[in-house]
């Protein structure tokens, strides 16, 4: 029995195995065959493998290893790995996206028993935010000017939502400052210099949503006492970069709009959420805007134009698999210009601190934690993250601290919450914020 739950566990993460609907919907007849068999040997073979040697890596159980071997696995199906710039013509990149977000949007329940939560719109006309000096960012400035001022044109404003999260712990620091419980669910501070976590979901930019994430929201919410405003930004194919930095930049002028102070406002992100979080901040700092207190980051993805897998181990350590940028259905082309051919002025662009963070200054940067899986594809990104910061910070020590969990993969927090290290992680990310 306690095989099938392990099994169970995996499986669950990727609902199409699990769904014959969704996933006739969603792929070609020969895709689910492939699908089907692939599933069905690779989950036959990692339980062999697990018994008969032991888990691959010391520290995990059934369920990382079958995630893992899965998850792999399964992405070389649904991506078309061995293609290039010659074969655009023939990728459906949005019949793509559409079967990722089937197959990997699991909307985790919400346990009634943490907390609660309130959806809210954001008017995006309603937000003041600098559109002159957007157009001096170098390189992909013009872009987001653009964006900008077609939102400001449109005759029926568009809606940003986002979400307010309480555990149970913020619920007991804040209900004796609010006038009426109702208070505690809305967007304005409910005592003077309330920090709040302003909170970006991973996904690639192509999937992911406030539901996806909330396992994530409510255990630092429950951790650090605080309220927690998670955002549903744009995506692509449908929304191409920049249009997510713009959301995360309106939902950060939002907080301020609200009354809430920079200096109490957190930002966090787990794997593209956490790119959006260090991007969010360059952006702050070219345009001489007012930066958070400090950044959390889950997992980030740091470098989008040197996309390598980090690790040369002959076992597979990671079901984050990154495709090179020269293969045109990977997230990262998918992110930036779905279905264009790549140019020297897009691997310019990879280059820009805003969609890859790497490349900025981080000289009096806010005071940043991160954690990350010890076998996951992005660990050498973010130990490069970390020195870039410290280094550039000499006279303040602690501006950056690195939690690396042994033999955890990617985004550990998200998949496998049941872990002792996810236990851990929300425990040290409390501290970091109260201590800010």
């Amino acid at each position: 029995m306690a095989v099938l739950t392990k099994i169970k566990h995996s499986i669950s993460y990727f609902p199409l195995l699990a769904d014959v609907g969704a996933a006739l919907s969603a792929f070609s007849w020969l895709q689910l065959a492939q699908l089907c068999y692939v599933s069905t040997t690779v989950v036959i073979k990692s339980v062999y493998q697990y018994y008969r040697n032991g888990p691959r890596l010391p520290k995990w159980d059934l369920a990382i290893q079958l995630t893992v071997d899965l998850g792999s696995s399964l992405s070389k199906v649904v991506f078309p790995y061995q293609t290039n710039d010659d074969d655009i013509e023939r990728i459906d990149f949005h019949k793509i996206v559409i079967a990722v977000r089937r197959w990997g949007d699991k909307k985790l329940a919400w346990p009634k028993e943490k907390g609660t939560y309130r959806s809210h719109n954001i008017n995006t006309q309603e937000v003041e935010i600098d559109i002159s000096k957007l157009a001096d960012i170098e390189i992909v400035g013009t872009k987001l000017t653009n964006l900008a001022q077609n939102d400001m044109a449109l005759q029926d404003p568009r809606i940003l939502e986002c979400e307010i999260i309480l555990g149970n712990a913020a619920i007991q620091t804040l209900e004796s400052h609010a006038t009426n419980a109702g208070n505690l669910l809305d967007t304005v501070p409910v005592v003077k210099d309330e920090k709040i976590v302003l909170y970006f979901h991973g996904g690639g930019w192509i999937l992911g949503n406030i539901e996806t994430h909330r396992g994530i929201t409510d255990e630092i919410s429950q951790a650090s006492g605080t309220r927690v405003v998670s955002v549903n930004y744009r995506l692509s194919p449908e929304h191409a970069f920049p249009a997510h930095l713009l959301d995360a930049y309106i939902s950060y002028c939002f907080l301020l709009k609200q009354g809430f102070k920079p200096s109490n406002i957190v930002v966090a992100g787990d794997s593209a959420g956490g790119q959006l979080a260090l991007s969010l901040t360059h952006l702050l700092r070219h345009i001489g805007a007012p930066v958070p207190a400090g950044l959390v980051l889950l997992s980030p993805a740091t470098d989008q134009r040197h996309i390598k897998y980090e690790h040369d181990a002959p076992a597979v350590l990671d079901y984050l698999m990154y495709m090179p940028v020269e293969t045109p259905a990977s997230m990262v082309r998918l992110m930036i210009a779905p279905g264009q051919p790549l140019s020297e002025l897009m691997k310019r662009e990879l280059e820009s601190p805003l969609i890859s963070p790497i490349y900025g200054s981080f000289s009096g940067f806010p005071y940043t934690l991160i954690q990350t899986g010890g076998c996951e594809c992005l660990l050498d990104g973010n130990i490069a993250l970390c020195e870039k910061i410290r280094s550039q910070n000499p006279d303040v020590p602690d501006i950056v601290r690195q939690d690396v969990y042994d033999d955890m993969p990617h985004d550990f927090h998200l998949i496998f919450p049941y872990r002792r290290e996810a236990s851990k992680s929300y425990k040290v990310i409390g501290e970091f914020i109260n201590n800010l």
